[in-house]
């Protein structure tokens, strides 16, 4: 288990077995057998994936940062290099078994790496995606890697969406949990949208979408507990004022 300040191990019968404290923020990890993968978003580190072992020890490190988003702070005013961090660098680590993925929630870039921090493979989210990422990316990148924007002149406001909320592997196939802002209409999606894509062939299998029950709910994270014949997602679903609740998707497909 992941929080601010530190990873924690638990028996499957819910038994505390260690901590260990983390120096810097990390976004998303990934637990494969006595190695931590988690991503870093410390200005200190030039690397955006840490390995641990279970005790805290770095064992490596790979995917340079500026290779992969070169950050010009100077058109970025108001936030802390750190906090830039955060969100250029926002997205989700996955495993399938034998390789890490590292999916982008700004840009839509998707690396593939072995567990050595080989690149192996990379793709375009955007390619497969809808108009509304792909003008959601262009926003995004105009604001933290071209133009840059001043927290001033928003109000405070940092300026962008992402792409999906979460991201899941089950075999060969790549499940995301789509942010249900539509940025071109300028309002919420009535529906909660996933995606489903073969990693094989690199295309859109199908979607699954489920109406929303009120005006601003939407999904926040899910598990897939379901197969290919019949999916199914455990997600939480947010509305603004109220707890969150864990909810069952059983949703009707639709081409794309």
């Amino acid at each position: 288990m992941k929080d601010e300040s530190g990873i924690s191990f638990f028996g499957q019968d819910g038994t505390y077995k260690n901590r260990f404290q983390l120096l810097s923020w990390a976004g998303t990890m990934v637990l494969d057998g006595d190695e931590v993968y988690a991503t870093s978003c410390d200005p200190k580190h030039s690397n955006l994936i840490q390995v641990y072992s279970r005790t805290g020890e770095i064992k490596k490190s790979f995917l340079d940062k500026k290779t992969l988003y070169p950050i010009n702070y100077d058109i970025i005013k108001g936030p802390s290099p750190a906090q830039v961090q955060r969100f250029v660098y926002e997205g989700q680590l996955c495993s399938s078994g034998q390789s890490f993925y590292f999916i982008s929630k700004r840009f839509g870039d998707v690396l593939r790496y072995d567990r050595n921090g080989k690149a192996t493979e990379c793709w375009d989210l955007l390619r497969l995606l809808g108009n509304n990422e792909k003008v959601k990316a262009d926003e995004n990148r105009g604001h933290y890697l071209e133009d840059g924007f001043d927290l001033k002149k928003t109000d405070g406001y940092y300026p962008g969406h992402r792409l999906f909320e979460g991201a899941q592997i089950v075999d060969d196939r790549l499940y995301l949990l789509l942010e249900n802002w539509d940025i071109l209409e300028k309002k919420a999606k009535p529906v909660i949208e996933f995606v489903e894509i073969d990693l094989d062939s690199w295309t859109v299998v199908n979607t699954y979408m489920a109406e929303a029950k009120a005006k601003w709910e939407f999904a926040a994270d899910f598990v897939f507990i379901g197969d290919k014949a019949n999916p199914a997602f455990l997600a939480a679903v947010r509305k603004p004022g109220e707890d969150e609740k864990i909810c069952i998707f059983r949703p009707r497909a639709s081409t794309r």
